[in-house]
């Protein structure tokens, strides 16, 4: 079977085991929508070539646009050299939001520490995050206010091995009801792991990367969409796919 329609039979599996249907769907329905119109939606895949949607809490001096490796298309985010933190709140169209499914590519080399995708981003001191903490082999699930002490609400650390040069969907589904659930996929469309949190503190804002190297390394982030329709509500509409251009099987530098 292809990885695309692994990936696509992974996510709505997984959509079905986590009881995202809504009331009064089916999985029949779910399914249904699940068509060529489901396509993802693009908050940002980098094609720009610049990164003028982003403010740079550190690290702005080693992040760059990269065309090697990327997740699908020509470019991603390459952050190399020293740790940086960015966020965008503005200039992007659309941000995820409560009732949304979205996903964003992660892939770490040479050692890279800690990657983490943020949303709900209301400043740097203000946000959700997902991180991938290789060391402890964990994907942690945190929310900081008034750039307090992080809060951990849902986590995984069992069951699978996140690996150097090798690229990872982090995918969330945020209810409109606080849930929040996580599931991590590889390149090729298989489910790693999942989990769930609850927090109410926000219903939307921005995106955001960090990136910690510890002894040096470089991390690299692409393709980050909505993979619900914008009007859908409930989390159930759409689909993860691999469209056609996609790059990098996530062995070697593809």
């Amino acid at each position: 079977m292809s990885g695309r329609r692994l990936f696509r039979r992974e996510a709505l599996r997984g959509i079905a085991a986590s009881g995202l249907t809504a009331i009064g769907v089916s999985s029949s329905s779910v399914a249904a929508q699940t068509d060529s119109r489901s396509k993802p939606v693009i908050v940002d895949d980098f094609e720009d070539g610049d990164l003028n949607e982003y403010q740079f809490d550190r690290g702005r001096s080693g992040a760059e646009i990269a065309s090697r490796p990327v997740f699908r298309g020509s470019n991603a985010l390459a952050i190399r050299g020293t740790d940086a933190e960015l966020t965008s709140t503005s200039g992007l169209k659309p941000y995820p939001k409560a009732g949304d499914t979205f996903a964003c590519w992660i892939r770490a080399s040479g050692g890279a520490d800690t990657l983490q995708f943020s949303y709900g981003v209301q400043s740097p001191g203000d946000r959700y995050y997902v991180k991938l903490n290789y060391p402890n082999q964990a994907v942690q699930l945190y929310r900081i206010q008034n750039a307090g002490s992080p809060t951990r609400f849902g986590a995984a650390n069992q069951g699978f091995t996140l690996a150097q040069d090798r690229w990872y969907g982090i995918v969330i589904t945020w209810h409109r009801d606080g849930r929040q659930i996580v599931r991590l996929f590889d390149a090729q469309g298989n489910k790693l792991t999942q989990f769930a949190g609850r927090d109410n503190t926000w219903k939307r804002g921005g995106i955001g990367y960090d990136a910690y190297l510890a002894s040096g390394g470089s991390a690299y982030f692409d393709y980050v969409t909505i993979i619900t329709p914008p009007d859908d509500g409930n989390g159930t509409g759409g689909m993860l796919r691999k469209d056609t251009g996609h790059r990098n099987s996530g062995n070697g530098n593809g």
